[in-house]
C-alpha cells in the first residue's frame, strides 16, 4: 500500500512538474500570441487611420519623395507637416516610432529622420507588406530614438501594414508599439501558473493518503465512467455520421457544387449537384484543372492567365468563368478554389465550389450588345446630347454631334461645368429648365440661346430627362440647332412685313402717282407759261432786230449798230438753243437713250475751265469767285462734256441767285469713303426746305415772280441732278434762306483712277471736248 501511494506521488510529482512547466510555457506563448495580436490589429488600424485620413496626399507625398533627396525631402515643409501629424495621430496610444515606405522599399518618412532614403527590401516584414500582406514580429531593441526621444530596452511588436489606393500597393506603414509592460505581466503571470501549481502538487500530495483509503472506489467509479464514456463515444460518432448526412443533405441541396482535386490539380470528387446542373460525370472527373485553365484561356484570357500563377503559386481564387460544351450546347461554369496543405504543410490540392452561370453570362454578354449599340447610337446621333450633373452641369459624356456644333475637344469638356464653358447665353435658361426636369422628371421642346467656342450665339431645341449614369441620377440634354429654322422663320416674318409694307407703300404710291399726275399737269401748264415768255422774247428780238436790219432804218447795212444788233439776234438764237438743247436733254434721260462718252479727265483742269466760263458774268453782278479745288486729285472716269455741264449748272445757278457783294466757292476733295465731291457754295438767296423737292422737278421753280426777276426754264437742277445719277453718283442740297445754298455732287469711288492720277499742271485756254459756247449756253439754260 505505501509503495503504491510512494510510487504514485513521485510519478505524481514528476508529473505535476512537467504540467506545471508545460501549462507555464503554454500560458506565455498564448499571451506572447495574444498580444502580438492585438497589437498587431492596433497597429493596423491606427495605420489605416493614418492612410485614410491622409488619403490622395500620401500618394503624392510618396511620389514626391521619390523625386527628392533625402535631405531636402526631410527639411522640406510638407515632412514637417506629416511629421506633426503622425506624432499628434501616434501620441497615447503606446506608438514609439513610425516609418512610411515607398514601393521601392525606400523609407520616406521616420520618426527618426535619419533612416529617410534607407532600402529595407532585405527586411521580411517590409517586402511582406509591399507584396500586400500585413505581418508583425515581436522584438526586442536595447537602444532605439523615436517619437518620445531616445528609449533603451524595449519590448516592441513591429507591425508591417501594406497602404492600398485603389487595390494596388503603392508603400508601406511600420509601427513599433511597446508592450514591455504587457510582456512582463505575461511573464509574471506565467511565473505565477507555474508557482501556483507546485502548490497543488504539496497539496495533492497531502492529500493522495486520503485518496489511498479509497482507491477501490475510485477505480470502480473510473470503470462505469469508461464504460459511460464510451457509450457517449458511440452516440458521438452516431451524431457525427446524422451531421455529415444532414450536411451532405444540404450541399445537395445548394445550387453550387462541391468539388475536389488531388495534388495533380486531377479532379477527385464532386457531389451530386453537379449532375443535376447539367453536368456529366465524364466532364469532371478525373479531368485537370489546367485542362479547364486551357478553355478559359480562350473564353478570359487575361484573368485565366493570371489564374495559371496562381496554381503555381497555390494560391486561391474566386469567381473563374470558362466556357463548356454540354450536348451540343455552350455552358458557363464558374470555380470558386482553396489549396488545401497538410499539417505539415505539404500541398494535397485545391477543394472549392462551382456554379452553372450560363444564363448570367449570356445576359451579361446582352447588356453588353445593348451598352453598345447605345453608345453607337450616342456617338453617331444627329442630334446633340449631352450627360451632365443635374445640380452642377458637369459633363460626363457628349457626343460627336455636340463637339462638332460648340467647336471644343472631349478633353476640354469633360469634368467641366457649363458655367466654366460659358455656353449658355443666358445662365437663368438652364436653372429654368432644371427646375422643370426636377418637377416633371423631364422636359420637351425647350428653346435657349447656347453659345459656341468661337463666340457665335445659335438658337437650341432641348428635351432634357433624368437618368441613371454609372449609378447616379443624371441629367440627359437631346438638343437640335434650330437657328437656321429661326432665321427662316425671321425671314419669312421679315418676308410678310415687307409684303405689308409694300402694300402700303404701292397704295401711297397710287396716292401719290395720282397727285402726281395732278401736279405734272400743273406744271406742264407753268411750264407753257415760262416758255412763252423765254421763248417771246429772244423771238421777238431776232425779229426786231432782223426787221431793223432788213429795212436799213439806219441806213445802209455797213453801219456800225447793224454789227451790235447781229450780235443781239446772235445771243437770242443760242439762248432760243440752249433751252432746246436742255428740253432735248432731259428727254432723251428720262427716256432712257442718252449715253455717256466716258474717258478718264482731270476734274482740277474741268474745273478752271467751268470757273473762265461764268467769271465774266460773275464780275458782272460783282461778285467774288474762288476756286478751293484740291491739287492732286486722282482722275475722274466720267463723260468731260456732261461733267462741264454739271459744273456750269450749279456756277450759273449760284452766280445767278447771289445778290452783289456776294461769293460764289467752287470746291473738289475726296470724301471718307474713297469718292470725289464737287462743291459749289454761294451766299445767295436760299431755298426753304418745303421748295426742295420743287426745285429739283422737271420745269420747278419756287414761284412766279422768281422766274420773272430771274431766266430760267427750271429745269437746270433736274437736268443737272439726272446727269450725276446716270455717273453712279447723287446729288445733295444744303441751303438756308437768306444765307446761301451749298450744292454738292458725289461721284463713287469706282469712278476714280487712283493708279493714274492727274499731275499739278498750268493749263491752256483748251477746254476740252466741250468748248466755250456750249458751255455758254449751258450756262445761259439755267
Amino acid at each position: 500500500m505505501y509503495r503504491l501511494v510512494r510510487n504514485f506521488s513521485l510519478a505524481s510529482a514528476v508529473a505535476i512538474v512537467i504540467v506545471s512547466a508545460t501549462l507555464g510555457y503554454i500560458l506565455y506563448g498564448k499571451l506572447m500570441g495574444d498580444l502580438v495580436v492585438d497589437t498587431e490589429l492596433r497597429n493596423a488600424s491606427v495605420a489605416r487611420s493614418l492612410v485614410n485620413s491622409l488619403g490622395p496626399n500620401l500618394k503624392a507625398f510618396l511620389d514626391r519623395a521619390g523625386d527628392s533627396a533625402p535631405g531636402y525631402l526631410v527639411s522640406s515643409t510638407e515632412y514637417r507637416d506629416f511629421d506633426i501629424y503622425f506624432r499628434r495621430a501616434t501620441q497615447g496610444l503606446g506608438i514609439l516610432m513610425v516609418k512610411v515606405y515607398r514601393a521601392d522599399g525606400v523609407v520616406a518618412y521616420a520618426s527618426e529622420p535619419s533612416m529617410v532614403g534607407e532600402e529595407h527590401l532585405d527586411i521580411p516584414g517590409v517586402k511582406a507588406a509591399l507584396d500586400g500582406r500585413l505581418v508583425s514580429d515581436l522584438v526586442f531593441k536595447d537602444r532605439a530614438k523615436g517619437f518620445e526621444g531616445a528609449w533603451l530596452e524595449r519590448d516592441l511588436v513591429a507591425s508591417y501594414v501594406p497602404v492600398l489606393q485603389d487595390d494596388a500597393v503603392i508603400g508601406a506603414v511600420e509601427l513599433y508599439a511597446d508592450v514591455t509592460e504587457p510582456l512582463a505581466r505575461a511573464i509574471s503571470m506565467a511565473k505565477d501558473l507555474i508557482i501556483v501549481t507546485v502548490l497543488l502538487f504539496v497539496m495533492l500530495f497531502v492529500v493522495l493518503f486520503f485518496i489511498v483509503n479509497r482507491a477501490e472506489s475510485v477505480i470502480f467509479k473510473q470503470y462505469r465512467a469508461i464504460r459511460r464514456e464510451n457509450e457517449d463515444r458511440r452516440a458521438v460518432e452516431q451524431a457525427l455520421k446524422e451531421s455529415e448526412n444532414r450536411l451532405q443533405s444540404f450541399l445537395d441541396a445548394a445550387s453550387e457544387w462541391i468539388w475536389e482535386t488531388n495534388s495533380n490539380y486531377v479532379i477527385t470528387f464532386f457531389n451530386a449537384r453537379m449532375g443535376e446542373c447539367c453536368m456529366g460525370e465524364d466532364l469532371f472527373m478525373g479531368q485537370s484543372l489546367r485542362a479547364m485553365i486551357d478553355r478559359g484561356l480562350q473564353f478570359d484570357p487575361e484573368k485565366w492567365t493570371d489564374r495559371q500563377s496562381d496554381l503555381d503559386d497555390r494560391k486561391p481564387f474566386r469567381g473563374l468563368v470558362f466556357p463548356l460544351a454540354v450536348k451540343g450546347e455552350q455552358v458557363y461554369i464558374r470555380l470558386n478554389g482553396k489549396p488545401m496543405f497538410s499539417e505539415e504543410g505539404i500541398f494535397l490540392g485545391y477543394r472549392g465550389t462551382g456554379t452553372n452561370v450560363t444564363e448570367a453570362v449570356r445576359a451579361n454578354h446582352e447588356r453588353s450588345r445593348n451598352e453598345r449599340l447605345l453608345s453607337l447610337a450616342f456617338r453617331s446621333s444627329p442630334a446633340l446630347v449631352a450627360i451632365t450633373d443635374i445640380e452642377k452641369g458637369t459633363h460626363f459624356d457628349v457626343n460627336e454631334k455636340w463637339l462638332e456644333t460648340f467647336g471644343f475637344q472631349r478633353d476640354a469638356v469633360i469634368g467641366r461645368t457649363s458655367s466654366d464653358l460659358d455656353i449658355w447665353e443666358d445662365p437663368t435658361a438652364r436653372k429654368r429648365m432644371v427646375r422643370a426636369v426636377l418637377e416633371q422628371g423631364f422636359v420637351h421642346g425647350f428653346e435657349a440661346a447656347l453659345k459656341t467656342q468661337s463666340g457665335e450665339v445659335r438658337e437650341f431645341l432641348m428635351d432634357g430627362e433624368v437618368i441613371k449614369f454609372e449609378n447616379e441620377r443624371r441629367l440627359m440634354v437631346v438638343a437640335q440647332d434650330i437657328t437656321q429654322r429661326k432665321r427662316e422663320q425671321e425671314m419669312l416674318r421679315a418676308s410678310h412685313e415687307v409684303l405689308e409694307k409694300r402694300v402700303r407703300q404701292r397704295t401711297k404710291d397710287l396716292h401719290a402717282a395720282k397727285e402726281g399726275a395732278e401736279m405734272a399737269n400743273r406744271a406742264k401748264s407753268e411750264f407753257l407759261a415760262n416758255m412763252s415768255h423765254e421763248l417771246r422774247t429772244p423771238l421777238n428780238a431776232v425779229i426786231g432786230f432782223s426787221d431793223i436790219i432788213k429795212h436799213q432804218m439806219f441806213g445802209p447795212v455797213g453801219v456800225g449798230t447793224y454789227l451790235e444788233y447781229a450780235g443781239h439776234i446772235k445771243d437770242s438764237g443760242e439762248h432760243l438753243l440752249n433751252l432746246i438743247n436742255d428740253i432735248l436733254d432731259v428727254s432723251a434721260i428720262e427716256a432712257g437713250k442718252m449715253e455717256l462718252r466716258e474717258g478718264e479727265i482731270d476734274i482740277q483742269h474741268v474745273s478752271q475751265s467751268c470757273l473762265r466760263l461764268v467769271g465774266e458774268r460773275a464780275r458782272k453782278n460783282g461778285l467774288s469767285l474762288l476756286n478751293d479745288v484740291s491739287a492732286n486729285l486722282p482722275g475722274l472716269i466720267a463723260d468731260e462734256r456732261r461733267v462741264k455741264q454739271v459744273i456750269i449748272n450749279l456756277l450759273s445757278n449760284a452766280v445767278k441767285f447771289t445778290p452783289k457783294g456776294g461769293e460764289v466757292r467752287l470746291s473738289a476733295r475726296m470724301n471718307s469713303r474713297g469718292g470725289l465731291v464737287v462743291a459749289v457754295a454761294d451766299t445767295g438767296i436760299g431755298i426753304a426746305q418745303q421748295d426742295m423737292e420743287k426745285v429739283l422737278s422737271p420745269f420747278g421753280q419756287v414761284d412766279s415772280s422768281l422766274a420773272r426777276q430771274y431766266e430760267g426754264t427750271g429745269l437746270g437742277l433736274h437736268l443737272t441732278r439726272n446727269l450725276v445719277e446716270l455717273h453712279g453718283g447723287h446729288l445733295e442740297i444744303e441751303s438756308e434762306v437768306g444765307k446761301g445754298t451749298t450744292v454738292s455732287v458725289h461721284f463713287p469711288p469706282g469712278r476714280l483712277a487712283y493708279e493714274s492720277g492727274f499731275p499739278h499742271r498750268a493749263h491752256d485756254d483748251d477746254d476740252g471736248d466741250v468748248d466755250d459756247d456750249e458751255a455758254s449756253r449751258a450756262m445761259a439754260g439755267g
